[in-house]
């Protein structure tokens, strides 16, 4: 019986890493041939612990993406890419004689070459310039934002400067962010195909690009609500610069400011794009795969941060039914430093129906809030 060896998690490399392409020659098929196909063939089943390593059964047959030194190559099997430990496999050398396919078909050698590997090519270029085109133009709309719409509420001090002064540097750092981004996308035109890692550089821009949208929908509400309640001073504002403008101008400002939702949203669909064409082999194809989870994850928590935000805003408002007058205003109990839905059974009789409350923590101060009837409003506990 076949005893699989330990694999040495530690030695996993590490989803931000530059991985080298270059190999001594193994025995892997193509390993003299750089735009050959490389595949292994699994000697041990292999059960994957992370959500970036891939499972395979014993006698797979896996087609390699990167093979760095340090005891962990990434592979591509029936569509899914990810780390496994290379002691797990072996070299398929020219000496077999045909490989199965998942159907049981037979594949000879020289076979293994993707025949639309040139369609593929083409499509992912496609969709990268697609990604570099809508990259480019919300940038440019951003820009643009700023300039033709908050730097003229600024300048008229229609809102606090506090206010005005938040959304404008939050929406400055979107725009630098995002330039960046965009720079570095456009560098990779000058790289050879199978030297485009997309994917990488959504990867490595990742972190920046969550941190500057969660700060800018945590601000969000507030700011679109101090737009509502300024409507009238601005809408002249605009009509006084444009005098075709006007409440056109409100409008499209409010429109300006989800853009970078839209985007965001975007972004997981282009990925998963990016990926249908970029073929198994392709050094890019794990990072590809890995950025659309990493992507989506940050579209939900946006998401759901503005939802908590607007709910906030609500309570913050006073929009609550049976508070009470002789209590204070609710602002003057400060910021909201948590606001979370839970369920309360009355004791001692456990049995009797959950309630549905929200607990609202400020510095000094808990409310219990419930949900009205009618769902329009809260209501004082």
């Amino acid at each position: 019986m076949d005893t699989s060896p330990a694999d040495t998690r530690s030695g996993r490399p590490s989803l931000s890493c530059d991985m080298q392409s270059t190999v001594v020659n193994n025995g892997l098929i193509g390993a003299n041939h750089n735009n050959a196909i490389k595949l292994v063939k699994a000697i041990y089943q292999f059960k994957a612990n992370n959500n970036d390593e891939l499972c395979f059964d014993k006698d797979d047959i896996i087609t390699l993406t990167q093979w760095p030194s340090g005891g962990w190559w990434e592979g591509t099997l029936n569509g899914i890419t990810g780390w496994f430990p290379s002691n797990y496999c072996q070299p398929l050398t020219a000496s077999d004689a045909e490989l199965k396919d998942t159907d049981g078909l037979s594949l000879g050698l020289n076979n293994v070459s993707n025949s639309h590997d040139t369609d593929a090519q083409q499509y992912r270029q496609m969709v990268f310039q697609d990604i570099e085109d809508t990259e480019s133009a919300y940038v440019r709309d951003m820009m643009d934002t700023i300039n033709r719409y908050l730097k003229p509420i600024q300048h008229s001090q229609i809102l606090p400067d506090n206010e005005i002064n938040s959304i404008i540097r939050i929406v400055q750092e979107i725009c630098s962010v995002h330039r960046r981004f965009l720079v570095t996308l456009n560098g990779l035109n000058s790289l050879p195909h199978k030297e485009v890692r997309i994917g990488g550089v959504f990867l490595e821009f990742a972190p920046h690009i969550k941190a500057v949208h969660l700060d800018y929908c945590s601000n969000h509400a507030k700011f679109v609500h101090s737009i509502e309640k300024y409507k009238k001073d601005i809408c002249a504002l605009f009509s006084s610069l444009n005098p075709t403008d006007g409440n056109a101008g409100n409008v499209q400002l409010t429109s300006c400011l989800s853009a970078s939702f839209r985007r965001i949203d975007k972004y997981p669909a282009l990925l998963q794009e990016l990926q249908r064409y970029t073929d198994e082999s392709h050094i890019d194809r794990g990072d590809t795969q890995r950025a659309g989870f990493v992507f989506r994850d940050l579209s939900m928590s946006c998401l759901e941060l503005r939802r908590q935000k607007e709910m906030e805003l609500e309570v913050m408002l006073g929009n609550i039914k049976n508070w009470d007058q002789g209590l204070k205003n609710i602002q003057s109990y400060g910021e909201i430093i948590r606001m979370d839905s839970v369920s309360i059974h009355i004791i001692p009789d456990y049995s009797e129906m959950k309630k549905d409350r929200y607990l609202v923590l400020f510095p000094q101060i808990l409310l219990v809030l419930s949900v009205s009837t009618e769902m329009t409003s809260f209501v004082f506990e």
